[in-house]
């Protein structure tokens, strides 16, 4: 594992803005999602993702997340990754 060289901090949203969660959960209803809290939390609460907390220290990387999305939805990884 690599050591940490710099910590950001983002206070009040200037660098990461959550998307408005109403435009999520339409989506999510369209592609039947919805009830799925994995890609919600991600989005709108990454402090309480499972997978976020599982990337930021290296435990798993982004690919293995969108594998595993994709393996959760029944699509490509391509699919979610884009």
């Amino acid at each position: 594992m690599l050591p940490v060289k710099v910590v950001i901090f983002d206070f009040g949203g200037v660098l990461y803005q959550p998307p408005d969660g109403r435009w999520l959960r339409q989506w999510q209803r369209v592609l039947g999602l919805a009830g799925d809290d994995a890609i919600t939390e991600m989005l709108l609460a990454p402090e309480k993702s499972e997978y976020v907390r599982k990337i930021f220290p290296g435990e798993i990387s982004e690919a293995q997340v969108w594998e595993a999305l994709s393996r959760r939805w029944h699509v490509t990884p391509w699919i979610v990754a884009t």
